[in-house]
């Protein structure tokens, strides 16, 4: 790891809790981050850049949600030119951001062509349903919205 990697994790905030248990977890889970740059591109520029140049013959969809701390208007300013359509629900954690944020920033962001839903089934029910076989799901907003696609795929 260079000095600008180093500086970069000197930044990072401790976990919640502090005790030895939180301490190794999280430090596993930057280690695992860290092992896997190369090939789990993590940041919004990346998966902006990868979506361009990686073109699919047909539509890229989102499933989306968020973590009310997190920047909102950033993520969809950044991917909002690469996405065709968003299907965004709230997640089920005491930090989930309420729907009606999702969509106040979704007006502000001049997203359009977004639909809103009670929770993570009913939005992937009805995008399965719109799929033609060479569109792309991009599921992401928290690592939250990744692991519940990951677990309720077909």
């Amino acid at each position: 790891m260079n000095t600008d990697e180093q500086a970069e994790w000197l930044g990072l905030p401790l976990p919640g809790l502090l005790g030895d248990v939180q301490m190794r977890n999280a430090a596993c889970a930057l280690l695992a981050l860290h092992q896997l740059r190369d090939r789990l591109p993590l940041q919004l520029p990346a998966v902006q850049c990868w979506l361009k140049k990686n073109p699919t013959g047909g539509k890229n969809f989102v499933l989306f949600s968020i973590l009310s701390d997190k920047d909102i208007d950033g993520v969809l300013a950044a991917l909002k030119d690469v996405v065709d359509e968003w299907h965004y629900f709230p997640l089920e954690d005491g930090r989930a951001m309420p729907l009606s944020d999702i969509q106040s920033a979704m007006d502000r962001q001049s997203i359009v062509v977004a639909e809103s839903y009670a929770g993570l089934g009913q939005a992937w029910a009805n995008l399965r349903s719109k799929l033609n076989s060479d569109d792309r799901v991009v599921a992401f907003g928290s690592f939250l919205v990744v692991s519940s696609v990951l677990e309720n795929l077909p």
